[in-house]
């Protein structure tokens, strides 16, 4: 009786499986890492607008609570101070960006003092930060 023996097969290395959980990885990596880049203010109730857009500069973030309390990059300042801040930026940045981070309860007039001080001291680069949602609070007329 003759056997017919079976040549030995070479090992392979298959790199799809490999790539694939690479791919994931970045991915994971990339989301956690624009969730850390967007917060630099401090956690309020944000008004809801459908145009929202996120920009990713370096900007300089100033918070409105709804108790009036007002916050520059997390850190808690005074109107006087937060003025003295604003004017050294001007001074060390040619166009620096400002993002309003008001809460919805917020009296208008914080907001309107706010856009008045930075006015005053000429910085033209100002936005409002949005949570991307519609409130469906608002009429529609």
């Amino acid at each position: 009786m003759r056997l017919t023996l079976q040549p030995v097969r070479k090992a392979k290395l298959d790199m799809l499986p490999l790539m694939d959980c690479m791919f994931l990885l970045l991915v994971f990596f990339i989301y956690a890492l624009l969730s850390m880049v967007m917060h630099q203010g401090v956690p309020v109730s944000l008004p809801n607008a459908a145009s929202a857009i996120v920009n990713q500069e370096t900007y300089t973030s100033i918070t409105i609570t709804k108790n009036g309390d007002y916050y520059l990059n997390k850190e808690w300042v005074s109107i006087g101070v937060l003025t003295q801040h604003l004017e050294a930026l001007k001074t060390n940045e040619t166009d620096p960006n400002i993002y309003i981070n008001a809460d919805k309860q917020a009296q208008h007039g914080w907001v309107v003092s706010l856009l008045d001080i930075c006015r005053t001291l000429n910085l033209n680069k100002i936005s409002f930060e949005t949570s991307g949602e519609i409130d469906d609070n608002i009429p529609q007329n």
